[in-house]
């Protein structure tokens, strides 16, 4: 049921809630704005592709340094999956849970496969695509 606001009557949304809508359509926006403007992707930013050499040789902690930068510019499901799983290889449980959290608030249906990451081969087997680094 739909509340109809009406003066003198107190509100009983949640104001968390409404902050978490705001915080969606900002993220949205950018979004949109970034593919207004031309922007083709993580692959194409150096922090992004350094990060990702990192990640690729397993070199977490320098990856995370170069991932958070580039996701500091760029609010995108990949890099927050990306940072999410360098964390977990860390340790760091919780924090890697924020990231993956925030990974899925920007895009519900992300996932790998989705992202190009990896390619699925048959039913219930994925196998890593080839990842372009510098």
């Amino acid at each position: 049921m739909d509340e109809v606001a009406v003066p003198g009557k107190i509100s009983l949304s949640n104001p968390k809630e409404e902050g978490m809508k705001k915080a969606a359509l900002v993220i949205a926006l950018c979004m949109l704005l970034a593919v207004a403007a031309g922007a083709t992707g993580p692959m194409d930013d150096k922090e992004f592709r350094t990060g990702l050499k990192h990640y690729n040789s397993r070199n977490y902690k320098a990856a995370v340094i170069h991932f958070r930068e580039y996701a500091g510019k760029h609010p995108d499901p990949v890099v927050y999956y990306f940072i999410g799983y360098s964390l977990y290889e860390l340790g760091s449980f919780s924090e890697s849970n924020e990231y993956f959290r925030e990974a899925f608030f920007i895009d519900p249906e992300f996932s790998l496969e989705k992202a190009g990451f990896i390619k699925k081969e048959s039913v219930g087997t994925a196998t890593k695509a080839p990842v372009a680094a510098e």
